[in-house]
């Protein structure tokens, strides 16, 4: 894939036609306004027309397009395979985009870029046309900050991926591990729920020592089993247990009654012992110590009076001596009773003592049930830790297993990565000849999602500029190794050389001819006029023009606001 041409709508518009080879966008300041600390040619578009080659390309909307340019059209015309291709987006219509004046959704551009550009048949996670185009681009401030990252964002999973697939590296590989990692981690945060969360060791165990509690519960199963074993159910139980009832009750009627009649046969032996206290004779003696002579009338009177009374205590004595005989005969009769229902009702709680209530068997039985259950609980849920324990150890062989094949594989692909290695040390070594350079990419055996390690270097690569030179390597490694994808071109921002010593742009920028020229890529770079004016002291006059001037496809110029690169002045803040 290469660019052609860039254009707009709106006449303002600086059209851009790029041509084969390398192509600068300048920056320039004039020559009135170098003194003028308010101009600037930072802000002419630069930055903006990558951010348009990027928008054409189906990034995600802009809200400051939408907002501060309505209605703006923009087009990219570029070419793949041998086809030209145009493609328009409106500012104001975002979720679609012209292709060859076929309308489709920014999925649908691409899905077919995907496959048209990097070969990307099957979906596969985080490696998409926005992510591989990205490195090619670099569309955002932040992806200067690395050589792998594109965006702030992106994370180490994301960045390995994207990295490795254009490196030609095995991405199965990579998702293996990602796949075995995610399943041990859900593994091991089911197990930990299992074992701190309170509410399942509440549910499953109620709290209590798992091994302890299942051998008491399996005693008390055992023993409820063997009552139930030997428990006997009667139907008539209840019927039997109310007639014991009856039974109590007549026999304590009984014992009332037999209590009444011992307290009617004391009172007539009370009766019994009651006698007269003064007899006849007593009387008369009295009456002849007074020395009185009673008439005999008198006398006879008191003897039949005593004789009558002697006669009705007599008759009275038989009569309770015959009403204690019945008595006593009726409480014999009552105790015998009483005796009998005593023995019956003994029967009936022998009876009982040995033949259950149905309910009380089913409550045995749910007590049994209410166990079996706990019992259940209990071990399942130590048969659910130990399986997540064995599931966790099978995870953790497997990712040794994996660890072996990812090793071996390293030993079988190195005509790959001695291809990475080569390219990037060639160009490396342009820039410093005594550091050592290059892409080193070993086996992450880490308990993480992380299949490679891939380290760019140079060394002393924490110097300024140095970082942004590694960049440049490793994307033109990228684009001359060609793994999987068909671009033929890389786009580098001015920022790229903001840091870089003025020989090390000068060598950037020879390299860049000169691979553009044997490979036969484009290289777009956007820069201010202070990083190349530099580069004549580096130059001989027919290398300048050459790998400068003759390059330079469009100039921006702070002269007014039609000089800047849309030719109007808007404020964008595209980067929110």
């Amino acid at each position: 894939m290469q660019l052609i041409k860039l254009y707009s709508n709106q006449k303002s518009f600086h059209t851009i036609n790029f041509k084969p080879g390398v192509n600068f966008i300048v920056g320039e300041a004039t020559q009135e306004n170098k003194s003028n600390i308010q101009k600037t040619y930072n802000s002419v578009g630069k930055s903006l027309l990558v951010k348009l080659i990027d928008f054409c390309f189906a990034c995600e909307s802009v809200e400051e397009f939408e907002e501060k340019l309505p209605d703006w059209e923009f087009s990219l015309e570029f070419e793949l395979k041998g086809k030209n291709y145009i493609s328009t987006r409106n500012t104001s219509r975002q979720k679609k985009i012209i292709l060859n004046g076929e309308e489709l959704t920014l999925d649908e551009f691409r899905d077919t870029f995907a496959l048209k550009v990097f070969n990307l048949a099957e979906p596969v996670d985080y490696l998409t046309w926005r992510t591989l185009i990205s490195h090619f681009i670099r569309p955002r401030k932040s992806s200067y900050h690395s050589f792998d990252k594109t965006y702030s964002k992106e994370t180490d999973y994301s960045k390995l991926v994207n990295t490795a697939y254009l490196l030609g590296l095995n991405i199965d590989l990579i998702g293996k591990k990602k796949e075995l990692k995610v399943e041990l981690d859900r593994v091991d945060t089911l197990k930990k729920n299992l074992e701190t969360d309170e509410i399942f060791k509440r549910y499953f165990t109620q709290n209590k020592d798992i091994d302890i509690e299942i051998i008491d519960l399996e005693d008390k199963i055992k023993d409820l089993k063997k009552i139930l074993e030997s428990f006997e159910v009667s139907d008539s139980y209840y019927q039997m247990q109310r007639d014991a009832d009856q039974l109590k009750y007549e026999g304590q009627i009984t014992k009332n009654k037999i209590t009444l009649l011992k307290n009617s046969v004391r009172n007539i032996d009370k009766s019994l012992e009651i006698r007269i206290d003064i007899e006849p004779d007593t009387i008369i003696k009295l009456y002849e110590e007074a020395q009185k002579e009673l008439p005999k009338s008198i006398v006879k009177e008191i003897k039949e009076v005593s004789d009558f009374h002697q006669n009705l205590i007599s008759k009275r004595k038989k009569r309770l001596l015959e009403n204690k005989s019945n008595l006593l005969e009726e409480i014999k009769v009552l105790e015998k009773g009483r005796e009998e229902l005593g023995k019956k009702v003994d029967e009936i709680l022998q009876f009982l003592g040995k033949h259950k209530a149905l309910d009380e068997f089913v409550a045995i039985n749910e007590k049994l049930t209410s166990f079996n259950t706990n019992l259940e609980k209990l071990k399942t849920y130590k048969g659910l830790l130990q399986e997540y324990k064995n599931k966790m150890e099978e995870i953790e062989i497997e990712l040794k297993q994996e660890n072996i094949t990812t090793n071996n594989y390293l030993d079988e692909t190195y005509p790959t990565l001695e291809k990475n290695i080569n390219t990037f040390r060639t160009l490396s070594k342009e820039f410093y000849d005594n550091k050592a350079g290059g892409i080193e990419v070993k086996s992450n055996d880490g308990k993480n999602q992380l299949r490679f390690n891939i380290n760019v270097h140079i060394d002393d690569d924490t110097s300024d500029g140095v970082n942004e030179v590694k960049i440049f390597c490793f994307d033109m490694t990228l684009l001359l190794t060609k793994h999987n994808h068909s671009m033929d071109l890389i786009l580098h921002d001015s920022r790229l050389f903001s840091n870089v010593d003025p020989r090390q742009v000068a060598t950037l920028f020879r390299l860049a001819n000169q691979y553009s020229a044997s490979k036969k890529i484009q290289y777009i770079a956007t820069v201010n006029q202070n990083q190349i004016e530099p580069l004549s002291e580096f130059y001989s006059k027919e290398e300048y023009k050459k790998y400068i001037k003759d390059n330079v496809v469009l100039t921006l110029t702070d002269a007014s606001d039609e000089a800047k690169l849309l030719g109007v002045q808007v404020n964008l803040d595209y980067e929110k």
